[in-house]
């Protein structure tokens, strides 16, 4: 496997920032998928704005994982983030 990795990250809450920020001075680049708020996101990092639960976007997420080495899936519905 190729380093640094480019990488899609589900799930920007707690654990997943703190990842993100660890996988950034690491060297790996990538996008993170998120639901709502807008992240600060280390150099190399993009955000794509994606809510996981609406099956009318899945063209989104093709676009989210194109030319990704790997998938960070962190996203979770938890009684915090229910609609």
């Amino acid at each position: 496997m190729k380093l640094p990795l480019k990488l899609l990250l589900t799930g920007p809450g707690a654990l997943g920032e703190r990842l993100l920020f660890e996988l950034a001075r690491r060297g790996h680049q990538g996008r993170v998928l998120r639901r709502r708020r807008e992240a600060t996101l280390p150099s190399g990092w993009e955000s794509v704005r994606f809510d996981l639960s609406d099956p009318r976007r899945a063209r989104d997420l093709d676009h989210a994982c194109a030319d990704c080495d790997a998938i960070v899936h962190l996203a979770a519905v938890t009684h915090t983030n229910r609609r």
